[in-house]
């Protein structure tokens, strides 16, 4: 019984010894950092005209017109107009002025034929906005010089405007006549429709001095 008690004791001792030199080599590994993702493109931001985020408003005219001048007229002209608007030029009265007036109105841009449309609005005259915002035409037609019904027509010649009126400009102001001319002047330049204006009568007779070809 001595015996067994004395090897059971030597036994024990064996593995506890073993069992205390044993070394844990499990480690705990440190979490590598995660790997980055690959970031996801996001859609490019859509410019927006306005500062607040919002679509701004097409442009229009300023409510202040700058103001040129050409010799002795003075033409209002706007700031910015969208690309959806045509400018027509039509004369402000001297009596308020003090001096001859050019100021402006916008029409709607057509689909196509531009230019025939704006000659025809200009040859219509201010509408009834336009006269309430003080303008005027300072002129009349009246015999007519061909066998045409219409007031007129027109060509391009040499990068300008042909206008031959088959009726007689009746200015009904002192510089009508140049007003007349320097109104369909500035209305096709301001739209880049052309550099400039010539004024006929049939077979080839200058309507107004200084619009016509040398």
């Amino acid at each position: 019984m001595v015996i067994i008690a004395i090897l059971g004791l030597v036994f024990y001792d064996k593995i506890s010894g073993l069992l205390s030199n044993s070394v844990d080599t499990n480690e705990t590994s440190t979490p590598s950092p995660a790997t980055t993702a690959k970031a996801t493109a996001s859609a490019r931001p859509t410019a927006t005209p306005g500062n607040d985020g919002t679509a701004s408003p097409t442009p229009t005219a300023s409510a202040t017109p700058i103001a040129t001048t050409d010799g002795d007229i003075t033409i209002e002209k706007p700031t910015t107009v969208a690309d959806t608007q045509l400018i027509t030029f039509f004369p402000k009265p001297a009596a308020e002025t003090g001096a001859n007036t050019l100021g402006f109105t916008l029409r709607e841009k057509p689909a196509s034929g531009s230019l025939g449309f704006i000659i025809g609005e200009f040859f219509k005259g201010p509408n009834a906005e336009d006269k309430a915002a003080g303008l005027t035409s300072q002129w009349k037609f009246t015999d007519s010089k061909c066998s045409s019904t219409n007031t007129y027509s027109f060509k391009t010649v040499s990068g300008k405007i042909r206008i031959e009126l088959c009726k007689t400009l009746a200015p009904t102001t002192e510089g009508g006549a140049r007003l007349f001319a320097e109104g369909l002047k500035n209305t096709f330049i301001s739209n880049k429709l052309s550099s400039g204006v010539y004024i006929y009568y049939p077979d080839n007779v200058c309507a107004i001095e200084g619009y016509c070809q040398e």
